[in-house]
């Protein structure tokens, strides 16, 4: 008798954990991480960490049709972020590639500024004649820029102060967004968004 009652409490215990584990199983999908300057990485669902490694390729099941935040630290001259993911239904691959550290991109640009003021200043006569160019700024990995024009002509005339955008294509600088005081991602599609809203918040 006491035999068939183990039995019936294993039998039970096994059917508990078979319930919990499909269930597990049908409300999750895989996320396939791989990472690249980055010396360690934690996914978290709100302030909780599902997930923490130093490997340069994971694969964790989550919550299907969740959102999720990847914090990052990057190696040597990359920056320590994050992303948000979005998680469906299927499977998913992310590869995350974080861009130069804002320290590095200054350095940069120590560099390159006169290039970039050059550039711009050649770019439309009326530039070099009526605007100032100031805080010039660098993104991604040194191969997008932006800068401020600041009038200069007369009092009473157009004293908006307009942005450019530039973008560095086989090894040249070129203009990728005309001044303007605010940008458009449908006007300017090429322009990646983080950095229309860069310019835009500025």
């Amino acid at each position: 008798m006491a035999k068939q009652k183990l039995l019936l409490v294993a039998i039970g215990f096994f059917v508990v954990i078979g319930v919990a584990l499909l269930f597990y199983i049908t409300n999750t999908t895989t996320l396939k991480l791989s990472v690249e300057n980055i010396s360690s990485y934690q996914v978290k669902d709100g302030e909780r960490i599902i997930h923490s490694s130093v490997d340069k390729d994971s694969s964790i099941r989550l919550q299907k049709n969740s959102r999720y935040t990847i914090h990052f630290e990057g190696i040597r001259n990359y920056e320590s972020s994050q992303r948000t993911v979005e998680i469906g239904t299927e499977p998913k691959s992310v590869t995350i590639k974080p861009y130069y550290s804002k320290e590095y991109l200054r350095q940069l640009l120590a560099e390159s500024e006169p290039i970039l003021k050059e550039v711009i200043n050649s770019y439309d006569t009326a530039i070099a004649n009526n605007y100032s160019v100031s805080n010039v700024t660098m993104y991604h990995y040194g191969n997008w820029a932006s800068a401020d024009l600041i009038w200069r002509g007369e009092y009473g005339e157009n004293t908006d102060t307009l942005t450019i955008i530039l973008n560095k294509e086989n090894d040249e600088w070129v203009v990728a967004g005309s001044p303007s005081i605010i940008f458009f991602s449908g006007n300017n599609p090429k322009i990646p968004i983080d950095i229309l809203r860069s310019v835009n918040s500025d």
